[in-house]
């Protein structure tokens, strides 16, 4: 089973939602780690885990963005991270795949689905690694992991969606050199 580490100079969490009636909100975290162990010869027992860091989420607005932290929406002083550990992986043609897995926002844990695009692996022959890059989306219902918004009444009548898009957008390196796929073959 062959190791990759996302490089996190390079990746990154988006999400957005339904805000304000019509409108939409976007952000993004910043900062995540993992590792995804794939087995070329028996895809389906590869897996993936990521760590995103939650007090690196921005929206790019200062007073959103405290909110977004508070314990009203994501409580970044409890629960400083989300965690995502795969239980499934199913290839479904060259360059997709469907991943499954535990899902953890404040502390609380649901299975979701993440619909991949991938490309690679490429070689980079500064660094003598293979790279590969994957953009993973799924949607979750922001009530499914306990920010349910009934204590905003300071937030009058601004108008949260339930559902938030996610999307990953990672970037893999090989934790073996490239010299030595060469020498498998």
């Amino acid at each position: 089973m062959d190791k990759w580490n996302i490089d996190s100079n390079t990746s990154h969490a988006e999400f957005d939602l339904r805000f304000l009636f019509f409108s939409h909100l976007h952000g993004q975290f910043t900062r995540i780690t993992g590792s995804a162990y794939l087995d070329p010869g028996d895809p389906p027992h590869s897996f993936v885990e990521a760590e995103i860091d939650a007090t690196s989420a921005t929206t790019g607005d200062a007073l959103r963005d405290t909110q977004l932290h508070s314990p009203l929406f994501l409580d970044t002083a409890r629960y400083p991270s989300i965690v995502f550990a795969s239980t499934a992986l199913e290839l479904e043609g060259d360059d997709r795949a469907r991943i499954t897995g535990n899902l953890t926002i404040r502390g609380i844990t649901r299975q979701v689905v993440l619909e991949a695009h991938y490309s690679g692996p490429e070689e980079n022959p500064e660094q003598d690694r293979l790279t590969m890059h994957l953009v993973a989306r799924t949607t979750i219902d922001r009530g499914d992991f306990g920010i349910t918004l009934e204590e905003a009444k300071e937030l009058g009548s601004m108008i949260v969606g339930k559902e938030i898009q996610i999307t990953l957008d990672v970037r893999l390196v090989s934790s073996f050199a490239a010299s030595e796929v060469h020498a498998r073959k």
